[in-house]
C-alpha cells in the first residue's frame, strides 16, 4: 500500500483500509518498509528530480515493487485535488504499463468518499489478485 502516512494510517480517513485487508488475509506492506537507500536509487531513475519528500518515497517504493515483483498488487491511496499525488499517480501508472504483471489500484479519497464504494473496489481488487495467483499456480 502506497500513500502519505496521514492517508493510509488514519482509520477515519482510510476507512480502516489496512485492517480490512488484514482481515481478508492480505499481508500489507507500506512505503516505509522499503529502505531509504533503495527508494533513493529507484527515484533517481526519473529524468528529473522530484521536489516533494513523500512523493520521492512513494515513487521509489512503487518503482522498486514493480521492477522486483515483490508484491502481488499495489493500492495507491491519494487525496483528491492533491497536485503532487496526481503527478505521482501518472508516473506509477506509466511504470506499471511496462510491467503488467502487477495490478495497480488508485483509491482517491476526500470528504465525500463513501465506505461502500471503497469496500466494493477493495473486494474486486482482492478477487482479481486471488484469481491471478490461482491461475499462475495452474
Amino acid at each position: 500500500m502506497l500513500g502519505h502516512p496521514y492517508n493510509i494510517y488514519d482509520p477515519f480517513i482510510s476507512m480502516n483500509l489496512i485492517e480490512r485487508l488484514k482481515r481478508k488475509g492480505i499481508k500489507v506492506i507500506t512505503n516505509e518498509m522499503v529502505s531509504p537507500k533503495v527508494v533513493r536509487r529507484e527515484e533517481a531513475s526519473l529524468p528529473k528530480t522530484l521536489f516533494w519528500s513523500y512523493e520521492k518515497e512513494i515513487i521509489g517504493t512503487a518503482f522498486n515493487w514493480l521492477r522486483t515483483r515483490k508484491v502481488d498488487g499495489i493500492i495507491y491511496v491519494l487525496s483528491f485535488a492533491c497536485g503532487p499525488d496526481s503527478l505521482i499517480q501518472v508516473l506509477i501508472e506509466q511504470e506499471g504499463k511496462m510491467n503488467e504483471d502487477i495490478p495497480i489500484m488508485s483509491l482517491v479519497i476526500d470528504e465525500h468518499s463513501a465506505e461502500t464504494g471503497l469496500v466494493t473496489r477493495l473486494e474486486a481488487f482482492i478477487d482479481m489478485l486471488t484469481r491471478r495467483k490461482k491461475a499462475s499456480l495452474n
